[in-house]
């Protein structure tokens, strides 16, 4: 019974993480072709305490939501149009910064430092992977010149809201897994 309940539980918050990135990207300040939102704070705090399995389980659910045409990316947008744009990649992106954010704090779960360093290296790999993604698919030619413009249009000016986005993530992250809200100790295992 124990066992059942807790599978019910990981379904419940790995949904409801869901949810909230959903509402997360309704919030957006456009900056160029990429807008600022919110996705990366909750998937920061996803891949803390929820673990990394829930947390790209979560991601895939939201771009799945996405591609089936519900209007969960930024500025109520959504299908699969959305992903072919210039931004596509930065959206795709979310799973590396899932994935590897959460196998980075994983190694050590309770550590400020380590965490931000997780959230920060998750979100490099998605700069690159979108910044990549725009320069092949949006200005259609893959150099250096292009992608250092590209790199200088669509990441340069989202650092700092992202540095930002990572600390107050890692402080909330780490008061979460303190609490044991949200995370696997806040409940019984058999």
């Amino acid at each position: 019974m124990v066992v059942k309940r807790c599978r019910i539980y990981d379904i419940v918050i790995t949904a409801l993480m869901t949810a909230v990135m959903c509402v997360a990207s309704f919030i957006a300040i456009p900056v160029g072709a990429v807008p600022v939102t919110l996705q990366t704070f909750v998937i920061y705090i996803a891949c803390a305490v929820l673990g990394t399995k829930k947390a790209v389980i979560s991601v895939v659910l939201y771009l799945l939501l996405g591609v089936l045409g519900l209007p969960v990316f930024s500025s109520f947008r959504g299908g699969i149009g959305v992903l072919a744009g210039a931004t596509g990649g930065y959206i795709l992106g979310f799973l590396l910064i899932a994935l590897i954010s959460g196998l980075i704090i994983k190694v050590k779960k309770n550590n400020r430092i380590f965490m931000f360093v997780a959230f920060f290296t998750g979100t490099l790999m998605c700069y690159l992977a979108g910044t990549l993604w725009y320069v092949v698919f949006y200005i259609g030619e893959l150099s250096l010149n292009n992608f250092a413009g590209a790199f200088s249009i669509c990441v340069l000016p989202f650092i700092v809201p992202d540095i930002i986005k990572m600390i107050v993530a890692t402080i909330v992250s780490k008061s979460l897994c303190e609490r044991g809200i949200l995370n696997e100790n806040s409940r019984q295992r058999t």
